[in-house]
């Protein structure tokens, strides 16, 4: 009975090994991977970060690849509503934030959402009743940029913004003071900083430099060259 017995059991053990077996690689095959979900850009930008890591693709595309989605989310959130948006950043390597001017629209609640079901462990951060929008931050760009070009002394100019920062590096003439010049455009630009928002100064400040040389420009040569930079899209 002993000797049956046992010889009965190990068919049965085998056939329950080989059923764990299965469905094992059942599941292994059953889920993609995040770098295959990606497409053939994506892929080759992660598979480029992983090498620069000296870490693998897969890791790369679960460590950077929800970033492009949340960028496209940001999109579709200022598409739905216009001058909503303060900013938009990504904060760590699992997060992110988005600044809105007034309350988050409930559309972009929702975008939130479902992108994070998406994207398990990535904390997208809203925060509301900001200080100025991108439109706000963007007209103030245009109206600095294109005074400083209408005065005499400044041939070119690049403007942009960074870190609470507006710069204007500008190419001026060769007739110019630098140190006269500079401060009259200084406090040109500060005027026309809160010319449609009074209180931009009070988040926002202005930094007017002289470039070396045109160089700077790219090679761009002409005269009162239009290199206005926007806020990060």
């Amino acid at each position: 009975m002993l000797s049956y017995s046992t010889h009965k059991l190990i068919p049965v053990l085998l056939v329950c090994l080989l059923i764990g077996m299965a469905i094992v690689a059942f599941r292994g095959s059953s889920t993609p991977s995040l770098l295959s979900s990606l497409d053939s850009g994506m892929q080759s930008q992660m598979q480029i970060m992983a090498a620069q890591e000296g870490i693998s693709a897969e890791p790369a595309a679960y460590k950077y690849g929800w970033q492009n989605d949340m960028a496209l989310m940001v999109d579709r959130i200022r598409e739905a509503s216009p001058n909503s948006v303060t900013t938009a950043k990504v904060t760590g390597d699992r997060s992110g934030r988005i600044d809105f001017a007034g309350d988050s629209p409930s559309s972009a609640q929702s975008e939130v959402a479902a992108f994070q079901s998406l994207h398990t462990g990535v904390d997208v951060e809203i925060r509301t009743n900001r200080e100025y929008s991108e439109r706000d931050l963007d007209n103030a760009l245009e109206a600095i940029h294109y005074a400083l070009l209408e005065q005499d002394t400044v041939q070119s100019a690049i403007t942009s913004f960074e870190n609470g920062v507006i710069t204007s590096r500008v190419l001026l003439s060769e007739s110019s003071s630098p140190n006269s010049t500079l401060g009259g455009l200084s406090d040109l630009a500060g005027v026309k900083l809160i010319q449609d928002k009074a209180n931009m100064t009070d988040y926002i400040r202005v930094v007017v430099e002289e470039m070396e040389s045109a160089a700077e420009l790219g090679g761009e040569e002409s005269s009162k060259g239009q290199n206005h930079e926007a806020p990060w899209r």
